[in-house]
This record gives C-alpha cells, sequence and structure tokens, in this order.
C-alpha cells in the first residue's frame, strides 16, 4: 500500500515532463498555422 502513492507521483511527474517536451512542438504547430492564415488572408 505504500508503494501506490510513490508510484502514482513518479507516473504525474513523467507526464509533465512530457507535456513541457511537447510544449515547443505545439508552439511551432500553431505558429505555421497563424502563418499561413496570415498569408491568406493577405492574398484574399
Amino acid at each position: 500500500m505504500e508503494e501506490k502513492p510513490t508510484a502514482f507521483a513518479e507516473f504525474e511527474n513523467h507526464t509533465l515532463t512530457r507535456r513541457r517536451n511537447l510544449l515547443p512542438t505545439w508552439i511551432k504547430v500553431f505558429l505555421w498555422i497563424f502563418l499561413i492564415a496570415g498569408a491568406l488572408a493577405a492574398i484574399f
């Protein structure tokens, strides 16, 4: 029973680090969407 909280905390930490690593990818994705939308708005 004592191992459960530590395992859960470890899993929560792993999820947080994964999300932090994915953050730059999301910034790039939204930046590209913004640039494409801006280019389309300028053309039309």
